[in-house]
């Protein structure tokens, strides 16, 4: 895991980025959990946090959606499984 933060100029709001590659160890629900959990926490504090997954070979970039990822685990263990 990478982080990268920066804030600009004049805004509140600051930025950090983590890049994970999944060479060996794709990224778990614990793990994937854990960064839902730290996106809430940072957005409580006015921070955005990003998520972009790579494979071993700088290929296939994605940005994971924390805050879609976070809400639907919290609807799915308020209800339970759909």
């Amino acid at each position: 895991m990478v982080i990268i933060s920066r804030a600009r100029t004049g805004a509140s709001l600051r930025h950090s980025l983590c890049f994970e590659i999944e060479d060996r160890h794709p990224l778990s629900p614990e793990k994937l959990w854990f960064y839902c959990g730290l996106y809430d926490t940072l957005d409580f504090c006015g921070h955005n946090l990003r998520l972009f997954v790579f494979d071993r070979y700088g290929h296939n970039k994605r940005e994971l959606d924390l805050c879609v990822l976070y809400l639907d685990g919290v609807i799915e263990m308020a209800t339970g499984p759909p």
